[in-house]
């Protein structure tokens, strides 16, 4: 079976794959597998970036914060209700007579 790229099943769709042998795949392809997945699923930006071994945390936000639509919505509806959950909370200060 092929599509416009080329055998269906082959990582890069450009190549068929011999028969009883697994497709090869790049370790970069692995790599951003990973980082891809592991992101939405809720795993610390801190935790892919030393998995991939980055210096900091700064370039896998950079490279993979496509992955992660709505963020800075999510943030600002979460401070959001800090904010307004500690200001219902928040007693007026006492006077004194």
């Amino acid at each position: 079976m092929t599509n416009n790229r080329g055998p269906v099943g082959s990582p890069s769709g450009s190549s068929s794959t011999p028969r009883g042998r697994a497709p090869s795949f790049r370790l970069h392809d692995v790599r951003h597998s990973y980082a891809t997945s592991a992101l939405p699923a809720g795993i610390p930006a801190k935790i892919v970036s030393e998995r991939l071994g980055y210096a900091n945390v700064a370039i896998t936000m950079d490279t993979y914060s496509h992955v992660l639509p709505g963020l800075g919505e999510q943030a600002a509806g979460t401070v959001a209700q800090l904010i307004l959950a500690n200001h219902a909370t928040r007693r007026p200060p006492m006077t004194s007579r």
